[in-house]
């Protein structure tokens, strides 16, 4: 039973090390893109003038909501 417990934590550690490997690789394959992103909204005054308003948590449940309707946000550009 100890090996089986065993087996378990070093499956799950292994998973976790995956996810992290993913993120990293997603991070740096999207790189560009953000970058042309930031750069984008941060040249946009109102945008800049909006986002100015709020705390970095707001802002960090704002941008979660953009993310969840991402699909939105590109049929209507």
């Amino acid at each position: 039973m100890r090996k089986l417990r065993s087996v378990r934590t070093e499956i799950a550690k292994m998973k976790r090390e995956l996810e992290a490997r993913e993120a990293e690789y997603r991070r740096e394959a999207l790189a560009p893109s953000m970058d042309v992103l930031a750069k984008t909204l941060l040249d946009d005054d109102e945008f800049c003038e909006v986002i100015e308003q709020y705390s970095k948590d707001e802002v960090r449940v704002i941008a979660k909501h953009i993310a969840g309707n991402m699909s939105r946000v590109i049929r209507e550009s």
